[in-house]
């Protein structure tokens, strides 16, 4: 076991610095103060966290800058991303159209929970997991 903990110490050491998050799709939600803003963004670089490291970064800073302007909150909540045209490519096989249902849901979620924690308390990983499809989903005419 104190094996194990030396292990793990290490790569939160590793992971856990400046050096490491700033070339990382965990800057995203790094780079935000408000609960909302780091939610979402941990929620979307996560989706888009596949594939060449520098393609997500790429990506990221397209999603969260460029379309989102910087504020992912009051983007999902202004409903402006409905103005995207669905075959926008955001990343590799990640879309508008699938942007668009998350957006969709994200706004839902804020708006019957204020948070994407209060959605998960209570819950555990996997039910938390199952309560955010069905909201996706419920938010986009129940499709999944």
């Amino acid at each position: 076991m104190e094996h194990l903990r030396s292990v793990l110490d290490e790569k939160f050491m590793l992971y856990n610095s400046k050096d490491f998050i700033k070339n990382d799709p965990i800057s995203f939600p790094h780079s935000f103060t408000r609960r909302e803003d780091i939610e979402i963004a941990a929620l979307l670089a996560s989706v888009i966290a596949w594939g060449n490291r520098r393609m997500i970064l790429a990506s990221g800073r397209k999603m969260f800058c460029d379309i989102m302007h910087s504020e992912p909150y009051g983007y999902v909540m202004s409903g402006e991303w409905e103005q995207l045209d669905d075959s926008l490519n955001i990343h590799r096989t990640f879309f508008a159209r699938d942007f668009k249902y998350i957006c969709r849901g994200l706004k839902s979620i804020y708006s019957k929970y204020g948070t994407l924690e209060t959605l998960f308390l209570g819950c555990t990983v996997w039910e938390g997991i199952e309560k955010l499809r069905f909201e996706l989903a419920a938010a986009n005419g129940g499709e999944s």
